[in-house]
């Protein structure tokens, strides 16, 4: 399989309808390695980026209302929710490129909240070149120029920063609820093997007796 030919270029635009960072990252390093156009991995990784958010918010639109509305507690918090995505609506779908992990989340918000499918398209395409042109002058241009200086030269020079953009996307969009849990027991809970009286009071452990003088003062109260 040639990494030059037509069928380079398919990869990235498919790859980049599926969160595809790591096969445009690989096609940027071919660019600075001179395997790829430059100008046709930008447009291609773009214009499939733009497509894969595009599927979700006008599959989503006019049905992602009726599915969350089953939800009492999302039901209740329409208007606000609307209102909300309404006042930042351009905010967040050029930020939709930018933030791995929260695409699908946060395009299904904008098809919630009733966000023009114009505005949509319009500014999605705007973010979507913006996340190409950056990602492909960090990998290709700014990377190797920066290293070069370190003695890293040559395809290295664009092999390093691409990895280090691959891990730092792959950290920020991990999990972060998939930490072990430690389970506490909670304060306050009865000793284990005691029982209770028929007033509800724990009975008193084995081998301890209660002060008869104390309880009776307890009853009996005097004042000095």
């Amino acid at each position: 399989m040639s990494f030059s030919g037509p069928l380079a270029y398919a990869a990235v635009y498919f790859a980049a309808i599926v969160e595809g960072e790591v096969v445009f990252v690989a096609a940027s390093v071919l660019v600075a390695a001179g395997k790829l156009n430059a100008l046709a991995v930008m447009t291609l990784g773009a214009l499939g980026a733009a497509t894969g958010d595009q599927m979700f918010f006008y599959a989503l639109r006019g049905r992602i209302s009726g599915w969350l509305t089953r939800s009492r507690a999302i039901a209740g918090r329409h208007a606000s929710i609307v209102s909300r995505v309404q006042r930042h609506q351009s905010v967040m779908i050029l930020a939709i490129r930018f933030a791995p992990g929260l695409r699908i989340a946060i395009t299904a918000a904008c098809a919630y909240g009733n966000v023009s499918p114009l505005r949509f398209t319009t500014l999605n395409l705007i973010g979507a070149f913006a996340w190409a042109a950056g990602l492909l002058t960090l990998v290709s241009r700014v990377g190797p120029s920066l290293l070069q200086h370190a003695g890293v030269s040559g395809m290295w020079g664009a092999v390093v920063p691409g990895v280090l953009i691959v891990l730092f996307i792959w950290w920020i969009s991990r999990d972060p609820g998939a930490r072990p849990l430690t389970l506490r027991e909670p304060q306050g809970r009865p000793e284990q093997g005691r029982g209770t009286t028929s007033s509800g009071r724990p009975e008193p452990v084995e081998g301890r007796t209660a002060d008869p003088g104390m309880s009776q003062d307890r009853q009996n109260p005097t004042t000095k």
